[in-house]
């Protein structure tokens, strides 16, 4: 997924073995992310456990507590917002 409004690049100041501050959910339910990676700048991969099933959907800071580590732009120390995206499988 690619983040807009970053202004330099996207960080983790405690670089998390999972993707804590992210949920995907398909019509079967929970997928487990398995790992996930700093692509470029701006975006962020996921490996997924398997493959999406018909329309799912992405969470950023579900339950945000917060619940773990969360990427933020280094040129404005700016965190990711929560959010929910629909995405397809």
């Amino acid at each position: 997924m690619t983040f807009d409004g970053v202004e330099e690049r996207l960080h983790f100041d405690a670089v998390p073995n999972e993707a804590p501050g992210f949920e995907v959910r398909d019509e079967h339910g929970l997928v487990p992310i398995q790992g996930w990676e700093l692509d470029g700048t701006t975006a962020l991969r996921f490996r997924l456990s398997r493959p999406l099933v018909g329309v799912a959907e992405v969470t950023g800071a579900p339950g945000a507590d917060p619940r773990g580590p969360l990427p933020f732009d280094v040129g404005t120390y700016r965190p990711m917002l929560a959010f929910s995206i629909p995405v397809r499988g």
